[in-house]
Protein backbone atom coordinates (compact mmCIF):
# COMPACT_ATOMS: atom_id res chain seq x y z
CA UNK A 1 0.00 0.00 0.00
CA UNK A 2 2.75 2.21 0.67
CA UNK A 3 4.50 1.82 -2.65
CA UNK A 4 1.28 2.43 -4.31
CA UNK A 5 0.40 5.57 -2.56
CA UNK A 6 4.21 6.74 -3.32
CA UNK A 7 3.06 6.23 -6.67
CA UNK A 8 0.08 8.02 -6.78
CA UNK A 9 -2.40 5.24 -7.58
CA UNK A 10 -3.85 5.34 -3.80
CA UNK A 11 -4.49 8.39 -1.80
CA UNK A 12 -4.04 8.10 2.19
CA UNK A 13 -5.73 9.69 5.24
CA UNK A 14 -7.77 8.77 8.59
CA UNK A 15 -10.73 7.67 8.67
CA UNK A 16 -13.59 8.63 11.56
CA UNK A 17 -12.07 6.01 13.91
CA UNK A 18 -8.75 7.40 13.34
CA UNK A 19 -7.26 4.09 11.23
CA UNK A 20 -5.59 4.47 8.18
CA UNK A 21 -7.74 4.67 5.22
CA UNK A 22 -7.13 4.32 1.41
CA UNK A 23 -8.99 5.88 -1.63
CA UNK A 24 -8.85 5.34 -5.38
CA UNK A 25 -9.27 7.71 -8.30
CA UNK A 26 -12.31 6.50 -10.06
CA UNK A 27 -9.85 6.06 -13.45
CA UNK A 28 -8.19 3.68 -11.06
CA UNK A 29 -10.36 1.80 -9.75
CA UNK A 30 -11.73 0.90 -13.23
CA UNK A 31 -8.88 0.02 -14.65
CA UNK A 32 -8.22 -2.38 -11.26
CA UNK A 33 -11.66 -3.99 -11.35
CA UNK A 34 -11.08 -4.77 -15.10
CA UNK A 35 -7.73 -6.32 -14.02
CA UNK A 36 -9.86 -8.45 -10.83
CA UNK A 37 -12.08 -9.99 -13.63
CA UNK A 38 -9.40 -10.70 -15.84
CA UNK A 39 -7.43 -12.76 -12.83
CA UNK A 40 -9.86 -15.03 -12.51
CA UNK A 41 -9.98 -14.23 -8.50
CA UNK A 42 -12.49 -11.59 -8.34
CA UNK A 43 -15.31 -14.37 -6.78
CA UNK A 44 -12.71 -14.85 -3.75
CA UNK A 45 -12.13 -11.58 -3.37
CA UNK A 46 -15.48 -10.36 -3.44
CA UNK A 47 -16.55 -13.15 -0.42
CA UNK A 48 -14.13 -12.39 1.49
CA UNK A 49 -14.89 -8.34 0.55
CA UNK A 50 -18.63 -9.67 1.81
CA UNK A 51 -17.34 -11.08 4.79
CA UNK A 52 -15.39 -8.45 6.07
CA UNK A 53 -18.00 -5.94 6.02
CA UNK A 54 -20.79 -8.24 7.40
CA UNK A 55 -18.03 -8.33 10.17
CA UNK A 56 -18.05 -4.29 10.21
CA UNK A 57 -21.84 -4.38 9.97
CA UNK A 58 -21.66 -6.40 13.44
CA UNK A 59 -19.46 -4.04 15.13
CA UNK A 60 -21.41 -1.20 13.62
CA UNK A 61 -24.98 -2.50 15.24
CA UNK A 62 -23.68 -2.44 18.31
CA UNK A 63 -21.67 0.70 18.02
CA UNK A 64 -24.50 3.26 16.47
CA UNK A 65 -26.51 1.56 19.90
CA UNK A 66 -23.82 2.62 22.19
CA UNK A 67 -21.80 5.92 23.98
CA UNK A 68 -19.71 5.32 20.48
CA UNK A 69 -22.88 6.10 18.37
CA UNK A 70 -21.57 9.95 17.06
CA UNK A 71 -18.05 8.04 15.41
CA UNK A 72 -19.72 4.59 14.23
CA UNK A 73 -22.59 7.18 12.54
CA UNK A 74 -18.99 8.80 10.80
CA UNK A 75 -18.16 5.26 10.21
CA UNK A 76 -21.15 4.41 8.75
CA UNK A 77 -21.40 7.41 5.90
CA UNK A 78 -17.75 6.48 5.10
CA UNK A 79 -18.20 2.61 4.57
CA UNK A 80 -21.53 3.03 2.87
CA UNK A 81 -20.54 2.02 -0.73
CA UNK A 82 -18.61 -0.74 0.84
CA UNK A 83 -21.96 -2.10 2.61
CA UNK A 84 -23.70 -1.21 -0.91
CA UNK A 85 -21.11 -3.46 -2.66
CA UNK A 86 -21.02 -6.33 -0.31
CA UNK A 87 -24.76 -6.26 -0.25
CA UNK A 88 -25.10 -6.26 -4.23
CA UNK A 89 -22.68 -9.39 -4.98
CA UNK A 90 -24.00 -11.15 -1.94
CA UNK A 91 -27.96 -10.58 -3.65
CA UNK A 92 -26.76 -11.81 -6.80
CA UNK A 93 -24.78 -14.44 -6.10
CA UNK A 94 -27.69 -15.86 -3.89
CA UNK A 95 -25.52 -15.54 -0.72
CA UNK A 96 -28.93 -14.66 0.72
CA UNK A 97 -27.67 -16.00 4.92
CA UNK A 98 -24.87 -13.51 4.81
CA UNK A 99 -27.29 -10.58 2.92
CA UNK A 100 -29.65 -11.60 5.59
CA UNK A 101 -27.58 -10.99 8.63
CA UNK A 102 -26.06 -7.78 6.78
CA UNK A 103 -29.02 -6.06 6.56
CA UNK A 104 -30.51 -6.98 9.72
CA UNK A 105 -27.72 -5.43 11.48
CA UNK A 106 -28.31 -1.90 9.54
CA UNK A 107 -31.87 -0.65 10.75
CA UNK A 108 -29.64 2.04 12.65
CA UNK A 109 -26.82 2.22 10.21
CA UNK A 110 -29.60 3.39 7.68
CA UNK A 111 -30.56 6.49 9.83
CA UNK A 112 -26.91 7.13 10.54
CA UNK A 113 -26.47 8.15 6.58
CA UNK A 114 -29.82 9.20 6.17
CA UNK A 115 -31.57 6.86 3.54
CA UNK A 116 -34.27 4.90 5.20
CA UNK A 117 -35.88 4.53 1.94
CA UNK A 118 -32.66 3.03 0.40
CA UNK A 119 -32.03 0.64 3.65
CA UNK A 120 -36.18 -0.23 2.82
CA UNK A 121 -35.02 -1.67 -0.39
CA UNK A 122 -32.56 -3.05 0.45
CA UNK A 123 -34.04 -4.99 3.24
CA UNK A 124 -36.67 -6.22 1.42
CA UNK A 125 -35.17 -7.72 -1.51
CA UNK A 126 -33.29 -9.59 0.73
CA UNK A 127 -36.51 -11.29 2.38
CA UNK A 128 -37.38 -11.59 -0.84
CA UNK A 129 -34.82 -14.03 -1.77
CA UNK A 130 -35.95 -17.43 -2.44
CA UNK A 131 -33.80 -19.67 -0.48
CA UNK A 132 -33.65 -17.48 2.66
CA UNK A 133 -34.24 -19.22 5.77
CA UNK A 134 -36.91 -18.44 7.20
CA UNK A 135 -36.74 -19.79 10.38
CA UNK A 136 -33.34 -18.66 11.02
CA UNK A 137 -32.08 -16.13 13.58
CA UNK A 138 -30.69 -13.92 10.42
CA UNK A 139 -34.37 -13.87 8.62
CA UNK A 140 -35.71 -12.92 12.61
CA UNK A 141 -33.15 -9.82 12.29
CA UNK A 142 -33.76 -8.81 9.07
CA UNK A 143 -37.55 -8.87 9.69
CA UNK A 144 -37.34 -6.43 12.52
CA UNK A 145 -34.86 -4.09 10.42
CA UNK A 146 -37.33 -4.05 8.23
CA UNK A 147 -39.96 -3.10 10.16
CA UNK A 148 -38.46 -0.02 11.26
CA UNK A 149 -37.67 0.25 7.84
CA UNK A 150 -41.26 0.10 7.15
CA UNK A 151 -42.34 2.48 10.14
CA UNK A 152 -39.39 5.08 8.83
CA UNK A 153 -40.86 5.20 5.29
CA UNK A 154 -44.57 5.33 6.26
CA UNK A 155 -45.44 2.04 5.74
CA UNK A 156 -47.12 2.00 9.08
CA UNK A 157 -49.30 -1.40 8.15
CA UNK A 158 -46.36 -2.66 7.13
CA UNK A 159 -44.52 -2.19 10.33
CA UNK A 160 -47.16 -3.69 12.27
CA UNK A 161 -47.18 -6.69 10.40
CA UNK A 162 -43.32 -6.99 9.92
CA UNK A 163 -42.80 -6.28 13.83
CA UNK A 164 -45.21 -8.90 14.74
CA UNK A 165 -43.60 -11.66 12.66
CA UNK A 166 -40.53 -10.66 13.93
CA UNK A 167 -41.14 -10.73 17.82
CA UNK A 168 -42.47 -14.50 17.20
CA UNK A 169 -38.97 -15.43 15.85
CA UNK A 170 -37.26 -13.44 18.43
CA UNK A 171 -38.80 -15.18 21.22
CA UNK A 172 -38.47 -18.28 19.80
CA UNK A 173 -34.54 -18.08 19.28
CA UNK A 174 -34.56 -16.65 23.18
CA UNK A 175 -32.71 -13.66 21.97
CA UNK A 176 -33.89 -11.07 24.51
CA UNK A 177 -32.15 -8.07 23.18
CA UNK A 178 -33.32 -8.59 19.54
CA UNK A 179 -36.81 -9.05 21.02
CA UNK A 180 -36.68 -6.05 23.05
CA UNK A 181 -35.82 -4.16 20.32
CA UNK A 182 -38.35 -5.55 18.20
CA UNK A 183 -40.88 -4.70 20.82
CA UNK A 184 -40.16 -1.31 21.35
CA UNK A 185 -40.55 -0.42 17.35
CA UNK A 186 -44.10 -3.03 17.60
CA UNK A 187 -45.36 -0.76 20.58
CA UNK A 188 -44.36 2.54 19.02
CA UNK A 189 -46.01 1.47 15.29
CA UNK A 190 -49.46 0.37 17.03
CA UNK A 191 -48.89 3.70 19.24
CA UNK A 192 -49.23 5.41 15.90
CA UNK A 193 -52.11 3.10 14.57
CA UNK A 194 -54.08 4.35 17.65
CA UNK A 195 -53.86 1.30 20.06
CA UNK A 196 -51.82 2.72 23.22
CA UNK A 197 -52.99 0.06 25.42
CA UNK A 198 -51.13 -2.19 23.47
CA UNK A 199 -48.78 0.07 22.68
CA UNK A 200 -47.55 0.58 26.40
CA UNK A 201 -48.04 -2.90 27.37
CA UNK A 202 -44.97 -3.73 24.24
CA UNK A 203 -42.95 -1.05 25.15
CA UNK A 204 -43.38 -2.01 29.03
CA UNK A 205 -42.49 -5.45 28.11
CA UNK A 206 -39.41 -4.16 26.15
CA UNK A 207 -37.91 -2.43 29.13
CA UNK A 208 -38.39 -4.99 31.52
CA UNK A 209 -36.87 -7.57 28.96
CA UNK A 210 -33.75 -5.15 27.98
CA UNK A 211 -33.44 -4.48 32.30
CA UNK A 212 -31.58 -8.03 32.14
CA UNK A 213 -28.85 -7.56 29.37
CA UNK A 214 -26.11 -5.53 29.16
CA UNK A 215 -27.55 -3.22 26.86
CA UNK A 216 -28.35 0.66 28.35
CA UNK A 217 -28.78 2.18 24.94
CA UNK A 218 -31.54 0.48 24.05
CA UNK A 219 -32.59 0.42 27.26
CA UNK A 220 -32.56 4.30 27.49
CA UNK A 221 -34.33 4.28 23.88
CA UNK A 222 -36.80 1.73 25.47
CA UNK A 223 -38.03 4.39 28.60
CA UNK A 224 -38.03 7.19 25.56
CA UNK A 225 -40.70 4.76 23.73
CA UNK A 226 -42.67 4.20 27.02
CA UNK A 227 -42.83 7.61 27.67
CA UNK A 228 -44.06 8.19 24.06
CA UNK A 229 -47.02 5.52 24.55
CA UNK A 230 -48.06 7.14 28.12
CA UNK A 231 -47.97 10.60 27.39
CA UNK A 232 -51.31 11.07 26.10
CA UNK A 233 -53.14 9.12 29.21
CA UNK A 234 -50.85 9.33 32.11
CA UNK A 235 -48.45 12.27 31.87
CA UNK A 236 -46.93 11.59 34.93
CA UNK A 237 -45.77 8.41 34.01
CA UNK A 238 -44.89 9.84 30.96
CA UNK A 239 -42.77 12.29 32.26
CA UNK A 240 -41.01 9.44 34.78
CA UNK A 241 -40.07 7.37 31.90
CA UNK A 242 -38.32 10.14 30.14
CA UNK A 243 -36.67 11.26 32.94
CA UNK A 244 -35.25 7.85 33.67
CA UNK A 245 -34.65 7.40 29.76
CA UNK A 246 -32.16 10.85 30.27
CA UNK A 247 -30.71 9.84 32.99
CA UNK A 248 -29.40 6.43 31.21
CA UNK A 249 -28.45 8.47 28.05
CA UNK A 250 -26.40 11.28 30.44
CA UNK A 251 -24.77 7.98 32.15
CA UNK A 252 -23.11 7.13 28.82
CA UNK A 253 -22.73 10.51 27.92
CA UNK A 254 -24.86 9.98 24.47
CA UNK A 255 -25.49 12.90 23.16
CA UNK A 256 -28.18 11.45 20.00
CA UNK A 257 -30.16 9.42 23.04
CA UNK A 258 -29.44 12.97 25.41
CA UNK A 259 -31.39 14.60 22.92
CA UNK A 260 -34.27 12.47 22.27
CA UNK A 261 -34.88 12.24 25.92
CA UNK A 262 -35.39 15.83 26.29
CA UNK A 263 -37.00 16.26 23.22
CA UNK A 264 -39.87 14.19 24.76
CA UNK A 265 -39.79 16.20 28.19
CA UNK A 266 -40.35 19.22 25.84
CA UNK A 267 -42.94 17.78 24.03
CA UNK A 268 -44.75 17.11 27.34
CA UNK A 269 -44.33 20.57 28.52
CA UNK A 270 -45.99 22.18 25.20
CA UNK A 271 -48.72 20.01 25.87
CA UNK A 272 -48.79 21.36 29.56
CA UNK A 273 -48.54 24.83 28.33
CA UNK A 274 -45.19 25.28 29.53
CA UNK A 275 -43.72 26.92 26.80
CA UNK A 276 -40.60 28.49 28.54
CA UNK A 277 -39.87 25.29 29.78
CA UNK A 278 -40.33 23.38 26.44
CA UNK A 279 -38.64 26.10 24.05
CA UNK A 280 -35.28 25.51 26.84
CA UNK A 281 -35.77 21.61 26.37
CA UNK A 282 -36.19 21.63 22.56
CA UNK A 283 -33.29 23.84 21.60
CA UNK A 284 -30.65 21.53 24.05
CA UNK A 285 -31.96 18.72 22.14
CA UNK A 286 -31.58 20.45 18.58
CA UNK A 287 -27.98 21.55 19.60
CA UNK A 288 -26.88 18.40 20.20
CA UNK A 289 -28.21 16.94 17.14
CA UNK A 290 -27.08 19.28 15.49
CA UNK A 291 -23.71 18.43 16.97
CA UNK A 292 -23.65 15.03 15.97
CA UNK A 293 -24.96 15.97 12.56
CA UNK A 294 -28.08 13.55 12.67
CA UNK A 295 -30.36 14.80 9.63
CA UNK A 296 -33.60 12.85 10.34
CA UNK A 297 -33.16 13.93 14.06
CA UNK A 298 -32.48 17.54 13.45
CA UNK A 299 -35.21 17.63 10.61
CA UNK A 300 -37.61 16.61 13.94
CA UNK A 301 -36.20 19.33 16.42
CA UNK A 302 -36.85 22.03 14.12
CA UNK A 303 -40.34 20.85 13.20
CA UNK A 304 -41.11 20.43 16.88
CA UNK A 305 -39.97 24.54 17.62
CA UNK A 306 -41.93 25.17 14.41
CA UNK A 307 -45.12 23.64 16.38
CA UNK A 308 -44.11 25.42 19.61
CA UNK A 309 -43.94 28.74 17.75
CA UNK A 310 -47.31 28.49 16.16
CA UNK A 311 -48.58 27.90 19.81
CA UNK A 312 -47.20 30.58 21.19
CA UNK A 313 -48.21 32.64 18.47
CA UNK A 314 -45.22 33.35 16.39
CA UNK A 315 -46.27 32.84 13.05
CA UNK A 316 -43.23 33.77 11.27
CA UNK A 317 -40.96 32.12 13.57
CA UNK A 318 -43.04 29.19 13.44
CA UNK A 319 -43.23 29.38 9.38
CA UNK A 320 -39.23 29.50 9.37
CA UNK A 321 -38.52 26.39 11.22
CA UNK A 322 -41.91 24.76 10.03
CA UNK A 323 -40.56 25.22 6.18
CA UNK A 324 -36.91 23.90 7.07
CA UNK A 325 -37.88 21.10 8.85
CA UNK A 326 -40.33 19.84 5.96
CA UNK A 327 -37.62 20.82 3.13
CA UNK A 328 -34.68 18.52 5.54
CA UNK A 329 -37.96 15.60 5.85
CA UNK A 330 -38.49 15.58 1.61
CA UNK A 331 -35.34 15.16 1.45
CA UNK A 332 -34.83 12.42 3.06
CA UNK A 333 -38.39 10.73 2.22
CA UNK A 334 -39.98 10.78 5.74
CA UNK A 335 -43.43 10.69 4.88
CA UNK A 336 -44.69 10.89 7.91
CA UNK A 337 -42.76 13.47 9.07
CA UNK A 338 -43.53 15.50 6.10
CA UNK A 339 -46.95 15.31 7.16
CA UNK A 340 -46.70 16.63 10.55
CA UNK A 341 -44.60 19.53 8.87
CA UNK A 342 -47.37 20.19 6.59
CA UNK A 343 -50.23 20.06 8.97
CA UNK A 344 -48.79 22.65 11.42
CA UNK A 345 -47.77 24.67 8.46
CA UNK A 346 -51.50 24.62 7.62
CA UNK A 347 -52.87 26.14 11.36
CA UNK A 348 -50.06 28.60 10.19
CA UNK A 349 -51.84 29.67 7.31
CA UNK A 350 -55.52 29.47 9.20
CA UNK A 351 -53.90 31.73 11.87
CA UNK A 352 -52.64 34.24 9.33
CA UNK A 353 -56.16 33.90 7.47
CA UNK A 354 -54.19 32.84 4.56
CA UNK A 355 -56.58 30.44 3.06
CA UNK A 356 -54.58 28.94 -0.60
CA UNK A 357 -51.60 28.35 1.49
CA UNK A 358 -54.06 26.32 4.02
CA UNK A 359 -55.60 24.56 1.63
CA UNK A 360 -52.11 23.64 -0.12
CA UNK A 361 -50.53 22.70 2.90
CA UNK A 362 -53.60 20.18 4.54
CA UNK A 363 -54.41 18.76 0.93
CA UNK A 364 -50.72 17.32 0.87
CA UNK A 365 -50.99 16.32 4.03
CA UNK A 366 -54.01 15.16 3.95
CA UNK A 367 -52.87 12.34 0.72
CA UNK A 368 -50.00 11.71 2.97
CA UNK A 369 -52.33 10.56 5.92
CA UNK A 370 -54.58 8.77 3.61
CA UNK A 371 -51.67 6.85 3.04
CA UNK A 372 -50.11 5.53 6.36
CA UNK A 373 -53.72 4.86 7.52
CA UNK A 374 -53.66 6.99 10.75
CA UNK A 375 -57.59 7.49 11.57
CA UNK A 376 -56.67 10.17 14.15
CA UNK A 377 -54.45 11.81 12.02
CA UNK A 378 -56.67 12.01 8.93
CA UNK A 379 -59.60 13.41 10.92
CA UNK A 380 -57.39 16.27 11.90
CA UNK A 381 -56.19 16.82 8.54
CA UNK A 382 -59.86 17.07 7.40
CA UNK A 383 -60.67 19.47 10.56
CA UNK A 384 -58.02 21.50 9.00
CA UNK A 385 -59.68 20.86 5.59
CA UNK A 386 -62.99 22.53 7.46
CA UNK A 387 -61.49 25.24 8.53
CA UNK A 388 -59.90 26.18 5.55
CA UNK A 389 -63.42 26.29 3.94
CA UNK A 390 -65.18 28.22 6.53
CA UNK A 391 -62.61 30.64 6.11
CA UNK A 392 -63.15 31.08 2.12
CA UNK A 393 -66.86 31.36 3.07
CA UNK A 394 -68.09 27.47 1.73
CA UNK A 395 -70.46 27.26 5.21
CA UNK A 396 -72.12 24.04 3.70
CA UNK A 397 -68.71 22.19 2.66
CA UNK A 398 -67.53 23.28 5.82
CA UNK A 399 -69.91 22.03 7.90
CA UNK A 400 -69.90 18.56 6.35
CA UNK A 401 -66.15 18.18 6.98
CA UNK A 402 -66.79 18.93 10.79
CA UNK A 403 -69.20 16.42 10.87
CA UNK A 404 -66.91 14.03 8.86
CA UNK A 405 -63.89 14.77 11.72
CA UNK A 406 -66.52 14.00 14.19
CA UNK A 407 -67.63 10.33 12.89
CA UNK A 408 -64.17 9.39 12.58
CA UNK A 409 -63.20 10.53 15.62
CA UNK A 410 -65.82 8.61 17.74
CA UNK A 411 -63.58 5.39 17.15
CA UNK A 412 -61.14 4.59 20.27
CA UNK A 413 -58.20 4.23 17.34
CA UNK A 414 -59.06 8.10 16.43
CA UNK A 415 -58.27 10.56 19.05
CA UNK A 416 -58.64 13.96 18.30
CA UNK A 417 -56.57 17.19 19.29
CA UNK A 418 -56.08 18.73 22.74
CA UNK A 419 -55.30 22.39 23.81
CA UNK A 420 -55.77 25.41 21.54
CA UNK A 421 -56.16 23.08 18.41
CA UNK A 422 -59.19 21.61 19.76
CA UNK A 423 -60.48 25.12 21.17
CA UNK A 424 -59.81 26.44 17.78
CA UNK A 425 -61.89 23.83 15.66
CA UNK A 426 -65.03 24.11 18.15
CA UNK A 427 -65.38 27.92 17.57
CA UNK A 428 -64.89 27.35 14.34
CA UNK A 429 -67.38 24.98 13.91
CA UNK A 430 -69.64 27.11 16.03
CA UNK A 431 -69.26 30.05 13.38
CA UNK A 432 -70.26 28.05 10.76
CA UNK A 433 -73.60 26.43 12.78
CA UNK A 434 -74.41 30.30 13.46
CA UNK A 435 -73.62 31.42 9.96
CA UNK A 436 -76.04 28.40 8.47
CA UNK A 437 -78.63 28.14 11.04
CA UNK A 438 -79.75 25.78 12.94
CA UNK A 439 -81.59 23.39 10.36
CA UNK A 440 -79.42 23.57 7.74
CA UNK A 441 -76.17 23.41 10.18
CA UNK A 442 -77.49 20.40 11.57
CA UNK A 443 -78.39 18.62 8.13
CA UNK A 444 -74.89 19.13 6.92
CA UNK A 445 -73.03 18.20 9.87
CA UNK A 446 -75.40 14.71 9.58
CA UNK A 447 -74.67 14.34 6.04
CA UNK A 448 -70.83 14.53 6.73
CA UNK A 449 -71.19 12.11 9.66
CA UNK A 450 -72.70 9.87 7.67
CA UNK A 451 -69.73 9.69 5.39
CA UNK A 452 -67.20 6.77 5.71
CA UNK A 453 -63.63 7.68 6.00
CA UNK A 454 -62.89 7.26 1.93
CA UNK A 455 -65.88 9.38 1.15
CA UNK A 456 -64.63 12.02 3.92
CA UNK A 457 -61.21 12.20 2.38
CA UNK A 458 -62.46 12.50 -0.57
CA UNK A 459 -64.83 15.09 0.10
CA UNK A 460 -61.88 17.05 1.77
CA UNK A 461 -59.59 16.77 -0.95
CA UNK A 462 -62.06 17.97 -3.77
CA UNK A 463 -63.00 21.24 -1.48
CA UNK A 464 -59.25 21.95 -0.65
CA UNK A 465 -58.75 21.94 -4.96
CA UNK A 466 -62.23 24.32 -5.43
CA UNK A 467 -61.32 27.72 -6.55
CA UNK A 468 -64.16 29.43 -5.05
CA UNK A 469 -64.83 32.86 -6.35
CA UNK A 470 -63.25 35.69 -5.04
CA UNK A 471 -66.67 37.02 -3.74
CA UNK A 472 -66.74 34.08 -1.36
CA UNK A 473 -62.96 33.73 -0.19
CA UNK A 474 -63.66 37.93 0.75
CA UNK A 475 -66.29 36.46 3.62
CA UNK A 476 -65.26 38.16 7.14
CA UNK A 477 -66.34 34.57 8.70
CA UNK A 478 -63.24 33.37 10.63
CA UNK A 479 -61.48 29.95 10.64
Amino acid sequence: MAALADCSLVRVGRGADGRGRYWMLETIREFAQDELAASGEEAAVRRRHADVMLGLTDRAERGLQSAARTTWARVAIEELDNVRAALRWSLDQDETERALRIVGNLDWFWDAVGRDAEGWSWTTAALAKKNADRSGWGYARAVSAAGQLAWNVGDFAGSARLLGEAVALLRRHDDRRGLGQALLQLGLTELYLGDAGAATAHAAEAVALLETTDDPWNLGLALFGLGETQVQRDAAAARASYERSLAVFRSLGEPWGIAHALSGLGGLAMRERDYATARGLMEEALALRQSVQNPHAIATSLTSLGELARREGDAARAARRLEEGLARFRELGAREQSAWALYNLGLVALDRRDADAAACAFDECLTLRAEQGNRGQIANAIAGAARTAALRGELEPAARLFGAADRMRGSPDAPGPIGEELADERRGAARVRAALGAAAASRAFDEGRSLGAEEAVALASATLRARPPAIRRASRLSA
